[in-house]
C-alpha cells in the first residue's frame, strides 16, 4: 500500500466537497463502493478462459490414481505433544501438513481436475446469477457477476470496476501537509495545504531546497573525497544480485557512507553528487514543489503508475517531470487554488 501527493489545481476555492467531485473520477470503487458514472462492467470471460487453458494446480494422486487437492484439510493432522513442545512460537497450534504413504505429489493442468464453472466459482462463488435472472447491481453483484448459459455452463464474467483508478482514499494535506509554506509556518486564517498561487512563497521554497541540497552535496561529497562511487547495476550484471549487494555494501565509500548515517541512497542521489554543485542546486529548486502527480482541467497527469510500497512504473524521468511540472506551474494565473492532496492506493 502507497501514499503519494497530489496537486489539485482549480479556479475555485477546492473545498473538502468540491475536492471529492474533482478526484472521484479516479476513485477505486471497490474500496470507495461509489457505484457512479465512472463504473465499468469489464468483460473478463476471454482472459479467464485462457488462464484456465493454461493454469496447473498442485494435486496428490493416491495410489489407485485418484486425484485430491494437494493442501485439502484432509492432508494436515494435529501437532504430537513433542511436535509442540519443539514448536517456533508462531507455529504452536497449527497443524502439520503431511502426504499419505503411496501418495505423489503433482502438477496437473486445471482443465484435468474441475470445469470452467468450477474454476470461475473458485473466484466468484457468490456472484453467479441464475440463468434468466437479472443481476443485482444494488446488492449481490454490486462489484462483478457471473451469467450462465441454459445448460448450466459460464456465458459471462463481469467485473464491475473503474478502469481509471488512482487511489482508493485521500485527504488534504496528509503526509505532505505544509508543503507550500516554509517550514514552521501555518497559515493563520485557514489550512496551508490550500492556497492561491499568488498566496505562496515560491522563491523561498525553492531557495531553501536549493540552499538544503547545496549542504547536502557538500557533506556528501566530503564523504566519497574524490574516490570511484560503485554502480549497483554494472555489478549485478557482472556478479549477480547477491554479490552485487556485498561488493556494493562492502565498497569503502559505501561503507563510509553508513557511518555517517547517509545510507539510503538512491542512483539519483549518487549521480547528484557525480554532477557539480550548481546542478545539484539546480534540480533541487525544481523539484521544490513538484507532487507525484497533477489534476487540472479534469485531466490526470503523473510521473509514472503508483504501486504497492510506493513501487512506482512506467516512470518518467524524473528531472524531466520536474521540469515539466516546474513550467507548467510558473505559469498558471496567480488566483489559481491549489490543493496539496495524500493519496493513497
Amino acid at each position: 500500500m502507497s501514499h503519494f501527493v497530489v496537486m489539485v489545481f482549480s479556479a475555485e476555492e477546492p473545498t473538502k466537497d468540491a475536492l471529492k467531485t474533482i478526484l472521484a473520477p479516479w476513485h477505486e470503487f471497490e474500496c470507495t463502493g461509489w457505484d457512479n458514472e465512472f463504473v465499468q462492467n469489464v468483460d473478463k470471460t476471454a482472459d479467464l478462459r485462457e488462464r484456465y487453458a493454461t493454469d496447473e494446480r498442485d494435486m496428490l494422486r493416491s495410489p489407485e490414481g485418484a486425484l485430491f487437492e494437494a493442501y485439502d484439510d484432509r492432508f494436515y493432522r494435529a501437532r504430537t505433544a513433542e511436535e509442540e513442545a519443539g514448536a517456533d512460537r508462531f507455529d504452536r497450534g497449527r497443524k502439520i501438513r503431511f502426504v499419505p504413504e503411496g501418495y505423489v505429489e503433482e502438477r496437473v493442468p486445471t482443465r484435468e481436475v474441475m470445469s470452467f464453472r468450477q474454476y470461475v466459482e473458485r473466484e466468484d462463488c457468490d456472484r453467479v446469477v441464475p440463468f434468466g435472472a437479472e443481476p443485482d447491481t444494488a446488492g449481490a453483484h454490486k462489484y462483478g457477476y457471473v451469467l450462465l448459459t441454459a445448460d448450466g455452463d459460464v456465458y459471462k464474467v463481469i467485473d464491475r470496476t473503474n478502469p481509471n483508478k488512482k487511489w482508493d482514499w485521500w485527504t488534504v494535506g496528509g503526509r505532505w501537509s505544509g508543503m507550500l509554506v516554509p517550514d514552521g509556518t501555518r497559515k493563520a486564517d485557514g489550512s496551508p495545504d490550500v492556497l492561491r498561487i499568488r498566496d505562496i512563497p515560491i522563491a523561498t521554497l525553492r531557495d531553501a531546497a536549493g540552499s538544503e541540497a547545496g549542504k547536502r552535496w557538500d557533506r556528501r561529497t566530503a564523504i566519497v573525497a574524490g574516490r570511484p562511487i560503485p554502480n549497483f547495476a554494472a555489478l549485478r550484471q557482472a556478479h549477480g544480485v547477491q554479490a552485487a549487494r556485498d561488493m556494493y555494501w562492502a565498497d569503502p565509500v559505501m561503507a563510509a557512507f553508513q557511518a555517517a548515517n547517509e545510507h539510503f541512497l538512491e542512483e539519483r542521489d549518487l549521480d547528484e553528487i557525480r554532477g557539480t554543485r550548481e546542478a545539484a542546486i539546480e534540480r533541487a529548486r525544481q523539484s521544490a514543489l513538484t507532487p507525484f502527480a497533477v489534476v487540472k482541467d479534469g485531466q490526470w497527469h503523473e510521473r509514472g503508475s503508483m504501486g504497492w510500497f510506493a513501487c512506482v512504473h512506467d516512470e518518467k524521468d524524473r528531472d524531466a517531470w520536474d521540469r515539466e511540472f516546474s513550467a507548467l506551474f510558473d505559469t498558471l494565473p496567480p488566483d489559481t487554488w491549489v490543493a496539496v492532496v495524500d493519496c493513497h492506493i
